[in-house]
């Protein structure tokens, strides 16, 4: 009768220490993997950091042009530069509803000067 029972034993430990030799086989593979899964996450969060940044620059990029488009459609500018370029006492043409008219660049450039002190006192 002990010879019946201690074969399911015998096969148990059998089955067991296999089991055993399984798991031990696999705690290197799946440690490599959870390096290598901890290394990514690091580089995604370093990538998320450098993409938030990135989006914050743009979106202060796109506010100033924005400030800068609104300014320009304000004065009612038209944009062209004579090949000489802008000089001091250039007069630059801005049309207005009335019909055309000059203004000095000068100006132009101390408003933007004035608009801008006024938005970061602000």
């Amino acid at each position: 009768m002990s010879a019946e029972i201690e074969t399911p034993l015998t096969r148990l430990y059998a089955l067991l220490t296999r089991l055993y030799a399984l798991l031990q086989g696999l705690h290197s593979p799946l440690t490599r993997l959870y390096a290598l899964l901890t290394r990514l996450y690091a580089l995604l969060q370093g990538l998320h950091s450098s993409l938030t940044r990135l989006h914050s620059s743009l979106t202060r990029l796109y506010a100033s042009l924005t400030w800068l488009y609104a300014l320009l459609q304000r004065l009612q500018i038209v944009l062209t530069v004579p090949d000489s370029g802008l000089r001091k006492g250039w007069r630059h043409p801005v049309l207005r509803s009335g019909g055309n008219s000059f203004v000095d660049v000068d100006d132009i450039y101390e408003l933007a000067v004035a608009n801008c002190n006024c938005r970061t006192q602000n």
